[in-house]
């Protein structure tokens, strides 16, 4: 999988584009500046526009390419953010220091999706926001973007019960449109959550 992503960001272009996720814009513009988690973060969209914001920005993936162009896009816009290449899977994140999370479309095996999902809320400072806007599964028959197996597809349900023990601020399926680079382009049914930890 990890060849799959180095071969997909090795492309001059930003296959994600360099613009924000609409659902990370919206709920930063709701937060004061404040220290930022963004695992998975890929090509930097959503990290250089917080950065902008004024926060301090902590990101991770596990592609080299993706961070290469994740700090070539902040420099571009005269910013810093820090990126580390890592496996959220063994990566050991310190924990009670993040004001928020910000996670797009991260798919994760069912074996360690919940575990994952806990280790980021222990990062968060008690009162600190997780974002994450994820494919549903009812986005397998579209071609819109996404994982083509139902199993690293997502429900509210599912969410709900992994950030369970937390306050859901918002957990919302819906088709809406996207408009994030060739890969994530068109009508795509999503699920945009908001979790604070309790």
């Amino acid at each position: 999988m990890k060849d799959f992503w180095e071969e997909r960001f090795e492309q001059n272009e930003y296959i994600y584009g360099k613009h924000p996720n609409e659902l990370v814009k919206e709920q930063l513009q709701l937060m004061k500046p404040g220290k930022g988690l963004f695992p998975a973060e890929g090509e930097g969209r959503n990290a250089v526009y917080a950065a902008k914001l004024g926060w301090e920005c902590h990101c991770y993936d596990y592609s080299r390419m993706a961070r290469e162009k994740a700090l070539k896009l902040a420099e571009e816009n005269k910013l810093r953010i820090r990126y580390e290449v890592a496996d959220l899977e063994t990566l050991e994140l310190p924990e009670n220091t993040y004001d928020a999370a910000f996670i797009t479309f991260l798919h994760l095996a069912p074996e360690i999706r919940s575990d994952i999902h806990q280790k980021l809320m222990r990062a968060l400072k008690k009162g600190g926001i997780l974002v994450m806007e994820a494919f549903d599964k009812q986005q397998l028959p579209l071609n819109t973007g996404g994982p083509k197996n139902s199993d690293m597809l997502y429900t509210a349900e599912m969410l709900a019960e992994d950030f369970s023990g937390h306050k859901i601020l918002q957990n919302k399926p819906g088709l809406r449109l996207l408009e994030e680079g060739r890969h994530h382009d068109g009508r795509a049914f999503t699920i945009r959550l908001a979790v604070r930890k309790e």
